[in-house]
């Protein structure tokens, strides 16, 4: 199935310096079982028992070399932090 996600601008007023993403993965126990690849304007993830897919385009690129993600085991939710690719024209 594809999970819940969100994704925010921030900041959210003007040109935005990172996109956050949350992604809410409640049959999720440990981020051992995730498959995360993020691209500069796509992310992929699945899970190992493929409970979940989620597969989608990004509304703006991002350095995909510089996001980070970590999974909350509390809430299990999983949260990547993306910093927008700015043109160096």
């Amino acid at each position: 199935s594809i999970p819940e996600y969100k994704i925010i601008r921030e900041p959210l007023e003007g040109d935005p310096e990172f996109l956050i993403m949350d992604i809410q993965l409640p049959k999720v126990k440990s981020s051992k079982t995730l498959t995360l690849d993020i691209g500069t304007d796509r992310i992929v993830l699945s899970t190992r028992s493929n409970i979940y897919h989620l597969d989608i385009w990004l509304p703006i690129d991002v350095d995909s070399d510089e996001c980070g993600a970590q999974f909350n085991k509390a809430t299990h939710t999983l949260t990547i932090t993306m910093p927008v690719l700015h043109d160096s024209a």
